[in-house]
């Protein structure tokens, strides 16, 4: 079976490359990303997202862009409760999210329209402290191309990657109306997080690796699932002008 070897730490050193004002030492810390849609899957900008841990206090705070994702950097590794409110919203609260050092958690928000000041809480599971759908883990997927893969059934984490990945062309096209390259940099660091902490679970459960061998029909959505984001890699990393060799030797 024929595919390409892209690690995370070639990921790393290219996105570096590209940006080379950013700080990349101070890894530490994890960063909160997702997006906010309404119930017609219409992005919800200007919605207000905050994390607060118990454990440390303050909150960060931080609005959805003009096509509905944030992001927040710097939170130091625990247990968070993230709320996401808009106006015209019921506010929703995700308990339980946790914060790992050096990757990108995931909490894309579905609201809910609101008749009265409203609060919606749903609790975080083990698995989505990694890549959470906040309450949504049906829900449709923005991609063509994913609704047409030859999958069963895919786990929570898989579900957060492939959104990530329907993300891009907003991202791109957002980045060229600000005039803001630096946002598609952050876009492919948070997708090579996501992969990389997506890999990192078949080291402990077997069932979640790329490659099973009696089972063709997964292994073969999973190396879809793949090629998918190192399509999206290259494409983001062509676009900052910077090459994306096929391996690493």
């Amino acid at each position: 079976m024929n595919h390409r070897k892209l690690t995370f730490q070639f990921i790393l050193v290219l996105l570096a490359a590209a940006i080379p004002g950013l700080n990349w030492a101070q890894t530490s810390n994890g960063i909160l990303v997702g997006s906010v849609v309404d119930p017609t899957d219409a992005v919800v900008p200007k919605a207000t997202v905050s994390a607060v841990s118990a454990q440390f206090g303050a909150p960060h705070e931080t609005q959805t862009d003009a096509v509905g994702t944030y992001r927040l950097e710097s939170l130091q590794p625990g247990t968070y409760a993230v709320t996401i409110n808009a106006s015209g919203f019921k506010t929703l609260t995700v308990m339980g999210v946790v914060i790992n050092g050096s990757l990108a958690t995931t909490i894309n928000g579905k609201l809910e329209l609101a008749t009265a000041q409203e609060v919606i809480e749903v609790q975080a599971t083990a698995l989505q402290a990694i890549d959470t759908q906040s309450g949504q883990l049906g829900g449709n997927l923005s991609s063509e191309e994913v609704s047409q893969l030859p999958y069963t059934s895919f786990n929570p984490a898989e579900l957060a990657l492939m959104r990530r990945i329907a993300l891009y062309p907003r991202i791109v096209e957002a980045a060229a109306a600000a005039h803001e390259p630096h946002r598609i940099a952050f876009y492919l660091f948070d997708l090579a997080s996501e992969f990389h902490a997506l890999y990192t679970l078949g080291n402990a459960s077997p069932h979640l690796r790329f490659i099973i061998q009696d089972d063709r029909q997964r292994t073969e959505a999973r190396l879809v699932l793949v090629q998918g984001v190192a399509t999206v890699l290259a494409s983001g990393l062509n676009l900052l002008g910077v090459a994306a060799p096929d391996e690493m030797r």
